[in-house]
């Protein structure tokens, strides 16, 4: 075959098949039974439109199974035959199964119809087994060839080969056809071709092929020597690869013979087959001196036939007898053909040893491109982590003061409630108090929380996920709302920050890579601006783009520092500066397939503009679950060694009425596990004695139905990086609210009820 495409091979298969059965049409299938496929068809209307069968049912099946053609001349009355009704439809009469047959596995079938009656002769099944020997060797190339795609160029060029070689076999047959040969000689033939086929196949070591296929010559073409040589055109020389027989001097294996001068010369050029009779010294003398040692061995006979692959000559085949005119022209055929089956031995070997040289390469390429791969995620996994820090590192005077100022109305009331008994009595002034000092609480967690993302773990593989840019940019504004607000107000400047977000499609991206993305920016602004000035967040969606613009009102640039500000280590802020954030950034955004732009003049102000690709289809939004229902009452074992957070949530268990048991560490927990029946254990994770985690493993083994919430002050970071201990059921973050806390009961009972 001259083609790269299993499927066209497979066409030209049946094209070739209609020659050898004029008017026939067919289809060949991949695979056997229901799991077969169809690989192609001729001259039918709707080949697919057929019952699928068990893999021994049907003819195909027979087929498949006994390797051998299976013949119907009357499909209508051929009760192995399911398809009737599609085979009336397409005015179907007689059919020809052929297994397709490779290295002793049966990789699908060849089906050939006829529209009239046809009784396939002997000779046409012995030569249509023969094609189907070849069709299987050439579809299994052509798989091998598609495989290997560092070699599709070669491939492509020895697939054509193959395919020429078809077509010369195929016209070999047809010469043989109209010779005086019988049918059983002409049968033989064909059998002993495809057997060379399966030899030449079931192997790529070139060695082994010679001596197996050697035998095979044997029984179409006598010899008493034979030798394979191939040509070197660099050294202008023939050496010797594989000899078999009567024993010439200096003509052994691996024996280098000067081409110039011989008879294997004239078939190296004219590219066809010679016979030469070894009639006489004197005349070999004078015409070709070089086989006077073959004559003198005996050989009386000779001919030879060229080794083509990819149109190269690459050898010759060498027959001697010692009988004179042993060889005929109709013996030249079958020596070309022959020459042909050797001649795809040797483009498989080389074929085969060029796969495994570039396999073992591509392996060592691979190698070291996973060591620069690994070396540059070390690399750039530091680089974001030095940036975090030091935007957490400039931030955290700012976060102490939030946290200061959320402290300070809880225990300014706090003492009042304490120390002004009088207050008691005020009730709306006392509730007033209380919700102040509630208040402060949720936003004392909030700030936490803001920081979450920071010490939060990054995993490699993190995905690029649907996210919404404008929420993303409002939650950033706010987690650095210390730095450009607080800590500027303290210096005695004010920043503006304000934005305009259009409403924008979604886009897909690593969120924590995007917030590093916007707190950088967000601190360079802050950073040009030193007698503070205004910085204005918009977007927009355009071409299917997503769009944010950042513009201050800060210093600028010079054309030479924005011509050099997205490169590493280039900073204009002296050692304030690492001069790896914008090249931080351009590298965030080139992975997400965005761009980004930067306009700036000193003194004006700078404008960035970051473009992302927008997706094109909003998510499916998620389904909701239905909300657990709890039972009357639980019996709760709380272990938690602070004794105010065990009292906050004994009080809120026992609010809903529920009954609860303590324990101030794991070891007093899980002794109390031990002695009594719990519907449910609350455990916090860093205790004495025995942490959170050991007690969670304890309590499972004993009693695997009873579940176990771990509340901890280290929640946000489990959750954050996926991490739940084993034999915790959910995790939950200190500190908690009570519609947060009856929320977990109730998600926790409803999945382990």
């Amino acid at each position: 075959t001259m083609v790269l495409d299993p499927r066209r091979v497979a066409q030209q298969i049946l094209v070739a098949a209609q020659k050898i059965i004029p008017g026939a049409v067919g289809r060949l299938w991949e695979g056997v039974g229901e799991n077969s496929v169809l690989s192609a068809s001729l001259g039918l209307r709707n080949p697919a439109a057929t019952q699928r069968l068990a893999p021994h049912e049907g003819l195909a099946g027979i087929a498949a199974m006994t390797r051998q053609p299976v013949i119907s001349q009357n499909l209508a009355e051929d009760p192995r035959f399911v398809n009737k009704e599609w085979a009336a439809s397409e005015g179907l009469t007689s059919a020809i199964v052929l297994p397709l047959v490779f290295q002793d596995h049966v990789s699908g079938t060849l089906v050939i119809f006829t529209r009239t009656p046809h009784d396939f002769s002997e000779i046409e099944v012995h030569i249509l087994q023969a094609f189907a020997a070849q069709a299987a060797i050439a579809i299994e190339n052509a798989r091998l060839f598609h495989a290997v795609q560092e070699q599709a160029t070669r491939l492509i060029e020895a697939n054509r080969e193959l395919r020429r070689e078809i077509s010369e076999r195929k016209r070999a047959v047809e010469e043989l056809e109209r010779s005086e040969r019988t049918q059983r000689q002409l049968a033989q033939e064909n059998r002993v071709m495809a057997n060379i086929g399966r030899i030449i196949n079931s192997s790529f070591q070139i060695d082994e092929v010679y001596e197996r296929f050697a035998e095979e010559v044997r029984t179409l073409l006598p010899f008493d020597r034979i030798a394979i040589g191939l040509v070197d055109f660099d050294r202008y020389t023939l050496t010797l690869a594989y000899d078999l027989g009567i024993e010439v001097p200096n003509r052994h294996c691996g024996s280098v013979l000067p081409l110039s001068g011989r008879f294997a010369e004239e078939v190296v050029h004219t590219r066809t087959g010679r016979i030469c009779p070894l009639e006489s010294e004197e005349w070999l003398a004078t015409h070709f001196p070089s086989l006077l040692p073959d004559f003198r061995a005996g050989i009386r006979s000779i001919l030879m036939a060229p080794l083509i692959v990819q149109d190269s000559v690459v050898g010759v085949l060498y027959l001697g007898s010692t009988l004179p005119q042993a060889y005929s022209d109709a013996d030249l055929i079958i020596a070309g053909n022959v020459a042909a089956q050797v001649a795809g031995a040797i483009a498989n070997a080389q074929l085969y040893a060029h796969q495994r040289q570039a396999e073992e390469a591509l392996q060592e390429s691979n190698r070291r491109l996973e060591e620069a791969l690994t070396e540059l995620r070390q690399t750039q996994q530091h680089i974001v982590q030095q940036e975090r820090l030091h935007a957490l590192g400039t931030m955290a005077s700012g976060i102490a003061h939030d946290f200061n100022n959320t402290l300070a109305p809880i225990l300014g009331f706090s003492e009042l409630i304490l120390h002004s008994p009088d207050l008691w009595q005020d009730r709306e002034r006392l509730r007033h108090y209380l919700q102040t000092i509630h208040t402060a609480a949720q936003g004392a967690a909030k700030v936490v929380n803001r920081l979450r993302e920071f010490y939060r773990h990054r995993d490699k593989g993190e995905l690029f996920l649907p996210l919404e840019l404008n929420a993303l940019i409002e939650q950033t504004i706010l987690l650095t709302q210390p730095r450009w607000k607080d800590q500027a107000l303290a210096r005695g400047i004010t920043i503006q920050v304000i934005t305009d977000l259009q409403p924008i499609p979604l886009l897909n991206g690593n969120e924590a890579e995007l917030r590093d993305v916007l707190i950088n920016l967000i601190f360079n602004a802050v950073d040009a601006m030193p007698e503070g000035g205004l910085l204005s967040l918009h977007t927009c969606s355009e071409d299917n783009e997503v769009v944010l613009t950042l513009r201050d009102t800060g210093v600028g640039m010079s054309e030479e520092v924005q011509q050099r500000c997205l490169e590493p280590f280039f900073s204009t802020k002296g050692e304030r500066g690492s001069g790896l954030g914008l090249a931080m950034v351009y590298g965030i955004v080139q992975r997400h397939q965005g761009t980004i732009s930067i306009e700036s003049r000193e003194g004006e102000g700078t404008t960035v503009t970051l473009r992302f690709p927008a997706l094109a289809e909003m998510p499916p939004p998620e389904e909701q679950q239905p909300g657990a229902t709890l039972p009357q009452t639980l019996h709760v074992l709380v272990v938690e060694d602070e004794p105010e957070v065990r009292e906050v949530i004994e009080a809120y268990l026992a609010a809903d009425g529920h009954t609860v048991e303590t324990a101030a560490d794991g070891e007093e927990g899980l002794e109390k596990f031990r002695q009594g029946r719990f519907d449910l254990v609350v455990t916090d994770r860093a205790m004495p004695v025995l942490s959170g985690d050991e007690l969670a493993a304890a309590v499972k083994q004993m009693a695997p139905e009873v579940p176990v919430i771990m509340l901890t002050g280290f929640g946000a970071m489990m959750q954050a990086a996926g991490e739940q201990p084993a034999g915790v059921d959910h995790v939950v973050s200190k500190p908690v609210t009570l519609n947060e806390w009856r929320e977990a009961l109730a998600r926790v009972m409803g999945r382990c009820g």
